[in-house]
């Protein structure tokens, strides 16, 4: 019965492997056949490719090509995908409190913490991020939370200069 077994087992893998490799075959053949007439073969592939940096353009162009239009989102349907996103009731419901109040420096970090629990947290290796807007007397630009702690802690915020302030009990320090 081992013997029976093991000669079963050696063809099941013949088989296998025969199977596998007339699929690689079609599907490179496929590619290739599919390529334009001076590139239908690997060979003149990598001769254009090693030859011509243009041609690598050429050669992902020519690739696209064959893609199905089914399959595809054109430039104009990714960015009205993506406007409607950002357009969106529940975008709109997260950005609105930050749209509607202008927190000044002198504001109790009590009054940006409830702000704050409104917003969703974007997670990172170091800890959370927030994203805000917070404006001054003198017109501050947007901010981002680096490093958000509940009330009677610090509170770390980075402009989009790269300057950072710390707000601990209320009070902004540079």
């Amino acid at each position: 019965k081992s013997a029976e077994v093991d000669a079963k087992e050696a063809t099941t893998l013949t088989n296998a492997k025969l199977y596998a490799d007339s699929q690689i075959n079609s599907q490179i053949k496929a590619l290739v056949d599919g390529t334009p007439q001076d590139l239908d073969t690997l060979k003149e592939i990598a001769d254009k490719l090693s030859g011509d940096d243009t041609s690598i353009d050429t050669l992902l162009k020519n690739i696209a090509s064959k893609a199905d239009a089914g399959n595809v989102y054109t430039k104009n349907e990714i960015d009205t995908k993506i406007n409607s996103l950002v357009n969106s009731t529940s975008m709109q419901a997260v950005l609105k409190p930050l749209q509607d109040q202008s927190y000044k420096w002198s504001d109790s970090i009590n009054t940006i913490d409830s702000i704050f629990a409104n917003i969703p947290n974007i997670g990172v290796n170091n800890g959370l991020y927030r994203i805000y807007t917070l404006s001054s007397s003198s017109g501050n630009p947007s901010m981002v939370v680096r490093d958000w702690k509940p009330y009677n802690q610090t509170c770390v915020f980075e402009d989009i200069n790269g300057n950072g302030f710390e707000m601990s009990q209320g009070h902004l320090n540079a």
